[in-house]
């Protein structure tokens, strides 16, 4: 029969305070659905993985009989003693609504068509020992995978409330000795003390749940395997299907973040709207797709893009990459550029490699969701989208649109992609414990040769000038106009600024303007020329000049509107002029704005100048 088996404290006395690696991560619903679907898409067989979440709330008999199975008496003395110290709040929580309740709510995520758990009881560079045995050892081979730090899987146990969970595996292939299923525990305890039989004993912390062998130097706790692990799992409500694949059960499962308790109806909501915002790309797959189903109080069902108003944009920008153009001229258009991306050598031998990532972009259309709109979806080759990266402040007048960069095996363009693999796994590096982003990493540094910032960098920026090519409407050219009349609006010269008051702390830069429909349309903004500074105000108005290009101050022309795109900066307009305040640590405020109609007798002609104080 499967007991708990705890480590003792070893004879150098160290004590540990819990698993660091629960640190390494946001203790968000919407975090520990990106960790687990990422895992289990990393172990599909190639057809496509179905990942399940089951909520159960197990009481009466059911309760009864987990208890049972999961040999409670063996397992509650242990977190009892935890309960009572200062690192056992949430235990000592979820042990009083237990008692208080009779009730224990359970998640099992349950994934089909993957591999399973394979491997030795230990010491084995295996799924089965990353997952259930070993810390910091990520046993990923596929360039393409998600992880590569070992650490997403510590969120198992930060949303337990009782740090215990439960594996019962079908493996895609049963090594000759043992039968499928494959079941054992793992408790993730802090250091702990606890009388036994009248003695006091000292414990490491960690407890594994399964068959106590006895090896060299004491006794393990190893896996349950064949018709024993079925009908244990049966009587602890953690069961799998008949394929291939893994059920992980969280023991008391909570919101970590969460004041108070949270009805399951809220995580239902929660998952199905991470599950959908990280991993439409490989949801939206038409060969060997993602799929998720969540089994809650409204019954079963699975999750949709289509459901998500906020994501159809970036689906319909998807769907549409094979037959995408080359500019945008109509809403709803879709455009691609190819961008390089110079991978440095490895430092185990190779050379250095050319890939490209592809951007696509659409103009959103009135009716789309403006929750997303101006990010650019990063995401590679497992098709989980690393980060909504925010360019919203491109430039001014920049077109609303949505954008994705497809990077790495996620690209299915025949141009460049014999180094596509290259790049994922050139990616896959540049990702921290969170991946969340690609940026310059340790992982990178220890694989790859000097240049990998600046691949990064490089790749950035050209993304970044792309976008801005298609989104970012260029100036038209009029014709030439008679020189007196040009002279007299000589726009974008910062000399121009409030002559004769001396040297600006303040500058005007990258000033444009246009005659449009009667009226001048101006945008720009205002640097100032030192960072040290307590705040400051920028008076901006529009004025004719002379042709000695003195203003003349009995000539306004009055501003209709200014706006500004700043963060920590603000503006109002007052009879005509326009007034920016920017707070302490804003150097730069961009603006755009419009005049009001020019008479048709032409009085009242503009040109751009401007105060400031």
């Amino acid at each position: 029969m499967a007991k708990w088996l705890f480590s003792k404290l070893p004879p150098d006395g160290s004590r540990s305070g819990g698993d660091p690696a629960a640190h390494a991560f946001e203790h968000s619903v919407e975090a520990f659905v990106r960790e687990v679907i990422q895992n289990a898409n990393d172990q599909g067989r190639g057809g496509g993985v179905e990942v399940e979440f089951r909520f159960r709330d197990l009481s009466g008999p059911q309760l009864e009989a987990f208890f049972e199975g999961a040999d409670w008496e063996g397992l509650r003395p242990h977190l009892d003693a935890v309960a009572k110290t200062d690192k056992g709040r949430a235990i000592e929580d979820t042990l009083v609504r237990l008692d208080e309740e009779g009730r224990l709510l359970v998640l099992t995520i349950e994934d089909r068509e993957t591999i399973g758990l394979p491997g030795e009881e230990v010491e084995d560079n295996s799924h089965f020992c990353a997952l259930c045995r070993d810390k910091l050892f990520s046993h990923k081979q596929d360039s393409s995978a998600g992880g590569s730090y070992g650490l997403g899987k510590s969120v198992l146990w930060t949303f337990s409330g009782l740090t215990t969970v439960l594996f019962l595996s079908r493996l895609d292939e049963d090594p000759s000795e043992n039968e499928s299923p494959r079941l054992i525990g793992r408790c993730e305890l802090p250091y702990h003390r606890m009388s036994s039989h009248g003695e006091v004993g000292s414990f490491a912390g960690p407890g594994w749940f399964g068959d106590i062998v006895h090896v060299d130097g004491g006794q393990r706790a190893d896996s349950v395997w064949g018709q024993p692990a079925q009908a244990l799992g049966e009587a602890m409500s953690l069961t799998h299907d008949a394929t291939s694949g893994t059920s992980i059960m969280v023991v008391g499962f909570r919101d970590p973040e969460a004041d108070e308790v949270v009805g399951v109806d809220k995580f239902v909501h929660r998952i199905r709207s991470s599950a959908t915002e990280n991993f439409w790309p490989v949801l939206s797959r038409e060969d060997a797709p993602l799929r998720v189903v969540i089994d809650g109080p409204a019954g079963r069902e699975r999750v949709e893009v289509e459901d998500s108003e906020e994501l159809k944009p970036f689906k319909r920008c998807y769907d549409a990459r094979h037959q995408a153009g080359k500019s945008l001229e109509e809403v709803g258009d879709v455009a691609r550029r190819d961008i390089d991306i110079e991978i440095p050598a490895k430092r185990d031998g190779g050379q250095a490699t050319v890939g490209k990532v592809s951007l696509l972009v659409r103009l959103a259309a009135p009716a789309d969701s403006d929750r997303r709109q101006g990010r650019v979806a990063l995401f590679r080759g497992p098709g989980m989208v690393v980060k909504y990266w925010d360019q919203r402040q491109l430039a001014l007048g920049a077109r609303p649109f949505h954008a994705m960069l497809i990077c790495g095996e996620a690209r299915d363009f025949e141009e460049g992609a014999e180094a596509d693999e290259a790049v994922d796994e050139f990616l896959r590096f540049a990702e921290p414990p969170g991946h969340d982003r690609w940026d310059s990493t340790a992982h990178l540094k220890d694989n790859y040769k000097q240049g990998y910032k600046k691949a990064i960098d490089d790749m950035k920026a050209a993304v970044r000038s792309a976008l801005h090519q298609l989104v970012v409407p260029q100036p038209s050219e009029g014709e030439m106009g008679p020189d007196r009349l040009r002279k007299r609006f000589p726009l974008g010269t910062p000399s121009d600024v409030a002559p004769g008051r001396g040297e600006s702390p303040f500058q005007f830069a990258e000033l444009t303007g246009n005659f449009v429909d009667g009226r001048w349309d101006v945008q720009g903004s205002i640097e100032a020329v030192t960072t040290e500074h307590k705040g400051w105000r920028a008076r901006v108005e529009m004025v004719q000049v002379r042709e000695d290009n003195r203003p003349l101050r009995d000539a306004p022309v009055p501003l209709a509107s200014l706006e500004i795109d700043t963060p920590g900066a603000t503006s109002c307009l007052d009879d005509g002029r326009a007034e920016i305040s920017a707070e302490p640590g804003v150097s730069k405020v961009d603006f755009i704005g419009w005049s009001r109609r020019i008479d048709d007798d032409g009085k009242g002609v503009p040109t751009t100048a401007g105060e400031v104080e």
